[in-house]
């Protein structure tokens, strides 16, 4: 399909969210995996769905490196045999092509070329089918074997422990065939049912590190499982890699919990020393269990203790870590020259470290530059520098740690500039990934949106603010700022230009967003009523009123809806306060929303997507069962308005499904999204339909839908700018494409030019502007895209 050239993106802003602008501290998305490539000066940086970026150290610059990937979900980096940028990337398989099998992607650089960081390429034969989800991989250079770790993701997954040897890279001119990679499955003795979680190298004896090590006979592999501990095991004489269940030298001590009963575990060992390997374990409830050491090559274990330097609590490191350590967080790293410096990452902001092999810990904190949940450790010494440092990646991004620093009570000298241009932030959809959230694009001020965001509440970011450029003469982009703290939930700007947000679970709070005076915070919006409820309502989900004209007894001007459950608000505006005063003076000025009941749905229905063009008449549409409902605001009563869906075989209609949006051209015309509609067949049957208000005959119908492919849709949203190349459209997005369509869904095209080939779509705004618009889309992995509707002279 060839896509609408009329609508071409770019990124709406460039930069990470700014921490503290005297600091220099900046936080941005989930990180997964850091690599040091000290000869080019460079990070390669892995993120959960962002994809692989390379960041300039020095900088803070970031490039993208797999913008043409079809799965951008990247769990684990490594280095490769042949050469500094020889490198590896495992996707997680997290969007499987069958419903129960994952099918994970195993990449390279191709060293062949000129710039190989450009040029990654699927490896030839890829794990089995079911293999898993790739969590970790691992490379023996001198012996070019690849080690793979993959657990159970989906319910016909084996997870397990794959190995290959990496065939000779093709070089030259007109380098030879190939060999293809020949992968085995490890056998596990006693594994677990669950498949593994991190796997590494180590050495039965000292004396050669690990880049040196040609002989397989001294070589273990070390592997940490979702469940029941670690294994450890060899090649045999027959070629086999075997493993079993590792001893624990403290298990016959009652205050000491064996590894039998412990969740994920991660493992690492001295690149150096390799028979110095640690672990980190945590317990079912996802809290920290034990962290290991082992003295030889990870056959025998011993638990460090947990004491915490200046800590008075019992439990020490154990109590200070958090929990969530089940695959989630939990990282464990070795200098690799010092193989009694270790460190290790868990929910808490800051990674706990030791100097003297576990026995004493130290945890690293600095509220500016460190975010919570960590998710990778890298000990390195950056190019220029004689200090060893602890890069750290977290829900906040990537940022460093000078250790020796720190270690002399300078500080802990973090930095996080990284992240000054990484957009790689994970914006929320009302299509659930993770939780529930949305994007904004304010109508009185040009260029304002705001965002809910993963682990980083909601942001704002006024992208017309920034100062000019003196090579474009554009403005520069502006970095996101904090409007709260949490995971991030629903963002709506009102039209009398107050921006409402809620982080997940909490309450819906009014905020303006004042450039002049910075944010004006009026708190949460109370429920009206004598007395109000100043706790207002909490986990709801919202829809602005698009042009508000509806008022109430009082006078009051009906501006948003929200639902939680099957209880259906509206948010009004004292009429006393209207029309507010100019935003210079908002500083003072009292607060002037509150929240009243509008109608109360069925018993058991879930209202999760709403509409209203003017407020007289609002849609709603529930998440549990795909039905539709139209509310007088006036009489606050409530009509079901049918969806009428297509018989695949008769007798057997679709039904149920989760309406995610509903949008409207004016208060007739209304289009909404159902997703997961299914017919009780042999096989399921399940669809997802663009449905249309039959105003007629009350009643909502599935569009047409040419082009349209079946897929979940994360997005949908109306464009009407006369006298430009978008008249009249609706646009709505899939998890890879946006797509456009000028006849109400009757046909549709592609409209994804310049995006990422799997940008993870989400929410899509438009905000009438003076030359036409704005349309934004919202992605889980890299931040916040535009397409500018430009008005024709």
């Amino acid at each position: 399909m060839t896509d609408d050239p009329t609508v071409r993106w770019e990124l709406a802003n460039s930069l990470g969210i700014q921490i503290d602008n005297a600091a220099d501290a900046w936080h941005s998305g989930h990180v997964t995996e850091i690599l040091d490539l000290v000869a080019d000066d460079l990070l390669v940086v892995a993120t959960q769905t962002g994809g692989v970026w390379s960041v300039d150290p020095n900088y803070g610059g970031a490039h993208p490196l797999s913008d043409t990937w079809d799965d951008p979900d990247i769990s684990c980096l490594a280095f490769g045999p042949d050469g500094t940028v020889h490198l590896f990337a495992g996707s997680s398989g997290q969007l499987p092509t069958s419903p129960t099998r994952s099918i994970s992607t195993i990449r390279e650089t191709d060293v062949g070329t000129a710039a190989p960081l450009a040029n990654w390429n699927p490896i030839d034969a890829q794990l089995p089918s079911g293999a898993g989800s790739i969590t970790r991989i691992a490379v023996l250079p001198r012996a070019r074997r690849i080690v793979v770790a993959c657990n159970k993701l989906l319910t016909d997954d084996s997870g397990g422990i794959f190995w290959s040897i990496i065939p000779e890279s093709s070089l030259g001119p007109a380098p030879p065939p190939r060999p293809p990679y020949l992968w085995h499955k490890a056998r596990v003795r006693g594994g677990p049912n669950d498949g593994f979680y991190d796997v590494t190298f180590a050495t039965l004896t000292d004396g050669t590190p690990l880049s040196s090590v040609e002989v397989l006979d001294q070589v273990t592999v070390v592997a940490g499982a979702m469940s029941q501990g670690i294994y450890v095991g060899q090649w045999n004489a027959v070629g086999d890699l075997v493993l079993q269940p590792v001893q624990q030298t403290s298990s016959t001590n009652p205050n000491i919990t064996v590894l039998s009963t412990a969740g994920a575990c991660s493992v690492a060992a001295c690149a150096v020393h390799p028979n110095r390997a640690y672990a980190a374990c945590a317990a079912s409830d996802g809290t920290l269990l034990q962290i290991l050491r082992s003295g030889d090559g990870g056959r025998v274990w011993e638990a460090c203790p947990f004491t915490l330097a200046g800590s008075t609590v019992f439990g020490g490191i154990q109590s200070a870590a958090g929990d969530q350590g089940n695959a989630w967080n939990n990282r464990i790293a070795v200098a690799p020259d010092i193989f009694s410096v270790v460190a290790f990452g868990w929910q808490s902001a800051g990674p706990f470290l030791s100097t003297d092999a576990g026995q004493n810990w130290i945890q690293v904190t600095d509220p500016v530059h460190l975010h919570s949940d960590l998710h990778a450790l890298l000990f390195t010494r950056l190019r220029g520098s004689v200090d060893l440092m602890l890069c750290v990646g977290s829900d906040g991004g990537v940022a460093s740690i000078n250790v020796d620093q720190f270690l002399k009570g300078g500080g802990p000298e973090a930095r996080s500039n990284f992240n000054h241009n990484l957009p790689t932030l994970q914006l929320y959809s009302n299509l659930i990934r993770q939780f529930y959230g949305s994007i904004a694009a304010a109508p009185l001020q040009q260029r304002l949106v705001a965002a809910g965001a993963q682990d980083h509440g909601n942001l704002c970011n006024n992208l017309a603010l920034g100062s000019t450029s003196p090579t474009t003469g554009l403005p520069e982009p502006q970095p996101w700022t904090h409007v709260d703290y949490g995971d991030g939930g629903w963002v709506a700007f009102i039209t009398d230009g107050a921006l409402l947000h809620n982080i997940n679970s909490g309450p819906i709070a009014a905020t303006v967003i004042n450039p002049p005076l910075g944010p004006q915070d009026f708190g949460v919006v109370a429920v009206g009523g004598t007395p109000p409820d100043p706790k207002g309502i909490a986990g709801a989900t919202g829809e602005i009123v698009t042009h508000p004209s509806y008022r109430n007894t009082t006078g009051d001007l009906l501006l948003a809806v929200a639902g939680v459950g099957n209880i259906v608000y509206g948010l009004y505006t004292d009429h006393t306060l209207w029309p507010p005063p100019p935003l210079s003076i908002l500083g003072t000025f009292p607060m002037r929303h509150y929240w009243n009941v509008l109608a109360t749905l069925p018993v058991g229905v879930v209202a999760g997507a709403f509409a209203s063009f003017d407020g007289v008449s609002v849609f709603v549409g529930t998440w549990n069962d795909g039905r539709m409902f139209q509310v007088d605001s006036a009489q606050g009563t409530v009509v079901e308005l049918p969806v009428v869906l297509p018989q695949p075989s008769p007798g057997n209609p679709m039904t149920g499904g989760s309406v995610i949006r509903i949008v409207a051209f004016s208060d007739a015309v209304l289009f909404a999204i159902l997703d997961g509609a299914s017919a009780k067949l042999n096989p399921a049957v399940t669809a997802n339909y663009i449905l249309q208000l039959d105003s007629a005959n009350a009643r909502w119908v599935p569009t047409p839908g040419a082009g349209l492919p079946n897929e979940p849709l994360f997005g949908l949203e109306t464009v009407e700018v006369p006298r430009s190349r978008v008249p009249h459209a609706l646009f709505v997005c899939t998890d890879d494409q946006v797509y456009i369509s000028r006849d109400d869904g009757q046909t549709w095209q592609g409209a994804s030019l310049n995006l990422p080939s799997r940008p993870h779509c989400g929410d899509l705004r438009f905000c009438v502007g003076p030359n036409g618009g704005v349309l934004y889309l919202g992605t889980f992995g890299r931040s916040m895209w535009q397409a500018p509707i430009v008005s024709l002279p």
